[in-house]
């Protein structure tokens, strides 16, 4: 159960960065992501 919460947040944080990057315009590495 614990794991499973502490994947949700990661994935949350993981999530929050890429569109930090996308809303700054460095997302160009990750442009086959998208």
């Amino acid at each position: 159960m614990l794991g499973c919460d502490v994947h949700l947040r990661l994935l949350i944080l993981l999530t929050y960065f890429l569109s930090s990057l996308h809303i700054a315009g460095e997302d160009s590495v990750f442009s086959d992501w998208a």
